[in-house]
């Protein structure tokens, strides 16, 4: 049996894998961020190569205390420039 940290799940797939590069990057279900990419063992997910990702649910009470229940409003314009 293969103990994982609770902050932490493996997640592959046969079409979409991670790469070198991609850690930071969300992963999303059904429009929900569930994960942020961590590391993985090949370059770009080999076959039977899971990535691992840290788990957001985990860590979401530390993440309401830094940002707070509602996340800052985003100046649109801000983002355009």
């Amino acid at each position: 049996i293969l103990r994982v940290h609770p902050g932490i799940f493996c997640a592959s797939d046969e079409v979409q894998k991670t790469c070198k590069g991609d850690s930071g990057g969300p992963v999303v279900q059904n429009q929900i961020l569930v994960g942020v990419v961590s590391w993985g063992k090949s370059l770009c997910g080999g076959t039977g190569e899971p990535g691992v990702y840290t788990r957001v649910s985990h860590y979401a009470e530390w993440i309401r205390s830094v940002i707070g229940e509602q996340p800052p409003v985003i100046d649109r314009q801000v983002l355009r420039d």
